[in-house]
């Protein structure tokens, strides 16, 4: 089972990547597979792909946190864009 972590608090585009991962699973007949936002040293520890958003620097922060993760894992990551151009 392929475990996906989300760290998004942007409700849309959270739900945006989450359809498009639901697409490609389904496209690729891998039908087990969840989705998680429980930002924990836990579910760290059993995501598999990690989605997340963070400011610059704030990636120095969650190092503990990211320790916890399994050996091989994908995260991605987005800017966090607090104001409007």
């Amino acid at each position: 089972m392929t475990n996906f972590l989300f760290n998004i608090k942007n409700h849309y585009l959270r739900v945006a990547i989450a359809e498009l991962v639901d697409e490609a699973m389904k496209a690729a007949g891998r039908p087990h597979y969840q989705f998680s936002q429980q930002w924990d040293a836990g579910s760290m520890a059993q995501a598999d792909v990690i989605f997340t958003e963070m400011v610059a620097g704030e990636w120095y922060l969650c190092q503990d946190l990211f320790q916890h993760a399994p050996e091989q894992y994908t995260l991605l990551f987005s800017r966090t864009m607090n104001t409007l151009p």
